[in-house]
C-alpha cells in the first residue's frame, strides 16, 4: 500500500528516476547510495533535488571560506618568509616531495592544519633535508666522518623550529 501511495506521489521505483544535474565530481562516488538512502525513504525527486541543491550551495560556501583562508595564509607566509620566501618556498616543495604522499593526501593534510602551518612545516621538512643542515648530509662534518641515524636526526631535530 505504501509503494503504491509512493508512485502515486510521484516517488521512483528505482534510483535512475532521480535526476541530478550539475553534480560535482567529488559527489559522484557518493551519489548513488544518496539517491538509495532517498528511495528508502521514498523521497520523491524534487525533495531529492532541493537537498542536493542545498548541499550543493553549502558545500560551495565552505569550499570559498577555505580558498579565502589560503589565501590569507599565504600572504602571512609570505610577509613572514619576506626576501626568503622563494627560496623556503623551495624548501617547503622538497620536504612534502620527500613525504612521498598522493596529491590527495598531502591535500587533505592541507586542509586539515591549514596552509601556514602545512607551508611551515613543508619548509622545516625540506630544512631537515637540506645538505647543509646536519653533520650527517656534510653540514660541518668531514666527508670521512660518520654519524649514526639516531644522532643524525636527533640532530636534526634539534635544529628544527616550532611551528
Amino acid at each position: 500500500a505504501w509503494k503504491k501511495l509512493d508512485a502515486k506521489l510521484g516517488c521512483p521505483e528505482t534510483i535512475e528516476g532521480y535526476e541530478l544535474k550539475d553534480v560535482a565530481e567529488v559527489d559522484k562516488p557518493y551519489l548513488d547510495d544518496f539517491k538509495k538512502a532517498a528511495l528508502e525513504t521514498g523521497m520523491r525527486p524534487n525533495q531529492v533535488k532541493a537537498m542536493y541543491d542545498f548541499y550543493k550551495s553549502r558545500q560551495d560556501q565552505i569550499t570559498e571560506a577555505f580558498n579565502a583562508q589560503v589565501e590569507k595564509d599565504k600572504e602571512e607566509i609570505r610577509s613572514e618568509w619576506g626576501d626568503d620566501y622563494s627560496k623556503n618556498e623551495e624548501l617547503m616543495k622538497r620536504g612534502v616531495t620527500v613525504l612521498g604522499l598522493s596529491e590527495d593526501l598531502l591535500t587533505n593534510i592541507e586542509v586539515s592544519i591549514g596552509t601556514k602551518a602545512f607551508m611551515e612545516l613543508g619548509k622545516r621538512l625540506g630544512e631537515a633535508i637540506s645538505e647543509d643542515t646536519a653533520k650527517g648530509l656534510g653540514g660541518g662534518a668531514t666527508k670521512s666522518e660518520k654519524i649514526s641515524s639516531i644522532a643524525f636526526f636527533d640532530e636534526v631535530m634539534a635544529q628544527g623550529t616550532n611551528i
